[in-house]
């Protein structure tokens, strides 16, 4: 099917309570095994393995007041 470089950009997570990447359990996919994440981004939102998504929100929020401060500039400059 695919190299087995394909298959690095695949992680697994598993969402826990205590939001520890648990490393026991091996999982593979067409004979290549998973690395286990504790932090993944999809889409620009960041997951945790806790699931809670303050993470996710905290980074949207920065990512929020970084357009905003350069906006501010920009406009700031344009007069």
């Amino acid at each position: 099917m695919g190299s087995k470089g394909q298959y690095k950009k695949n992680k697994v997570m598993i969402f826990n309570k205590a939001g520890a990447t648990i490393k026991k359990h091996k999982l593979k996919f067409q004979g290549n095994f998973l690395e286990s994440a504790s932090v993944y981004t999809y889409l620009g939102f960041v997951f945790v393995t806790s699931g809670k998504p303050y993470a996710g929100i905290e980074n949207l929020v920065n990512k929020t007041r970084k357009a905003w401060f350069s906006i501010q500039i920009s406009l700031l400059k344009s007069k």
